[in-house]
């Protein structure tokens, strides 16, 4: 079926024919961008300004990022939100409030955020470079061990630094 639709916007008259699927789509879009703008979840911390789709609180960021930040600070209290994009960033401020998120309950903030490189490829966070939390302990010990099964450690790569250093130091003196 095709439905007929004619727009008059500032005294310019649009014709064009819309079928339903073109219909159902733009009405999902539409869906999709009223229950973006009304979300609100309760647990977050408050944000400055509602965030926008896709580009979130960009737009609202300033030059002067540390004033911009006090300012918010003294508006919303030492802990509030921005989308970075589609990344969602808490911002702490205040040295008790840092404290308790990074020392007290450091477990629970001790991660990496999503990696472009996992999310493009599909590839799960694995190795010693990509990994994080527990598997990335448990990759990093059994590296340590190997490491000191080969003699390599920190102090004989020290070591062979300092030694090369030394001998380019003589070579340019020459």
């Amino acid at each position: 079926t095709v439905i007929k639709i004619e727009c008059v916007l500032f005294s310019f008259r649009l014709n064009f024919d819309m079928d339903l699927s073109t219909l159902v789509l733009a009405a999902t879009g539409l869906l999709i961008l009223y229950y973006w703008f009304r979300r609100s979840d309760t647990r977050l911390p408050p944000f400055p300004t509602r965030p926008l789709p896709i580009v979130g609180n960009l737009l609202s960021l300033s030059a002067d990022m540390p004033a911009l930040f006090r300012t918010w600070r003294m508006k919303f209290g030492d802990m509030f939100s921005l989308y970075m994009g589609g990344t969602h960033v808490v911002v702490l401020n205040g040295y008790d409030l840092i404290k308790e998120a990074l020392v007290t309950n450091g477990d629970v903030c001790s991660d990496r955020p999503p990696i472009f490189f996992d999310m493009a490829t599909g590839i799960p966070k694995k190795g010693v470079i990509f990994a994080s939390g527990n598997y990335w302990k448990e990759q990093r010990s059994v590296i340590l061990s190997i490491f000191r099964t080969f003699g390599v450690s920190t102090n004989l790569l020290a070591e062979k630094i300092m030694d090369e250093r030394n001998m380019l130091a003589e070579y340019l003196a020459s």
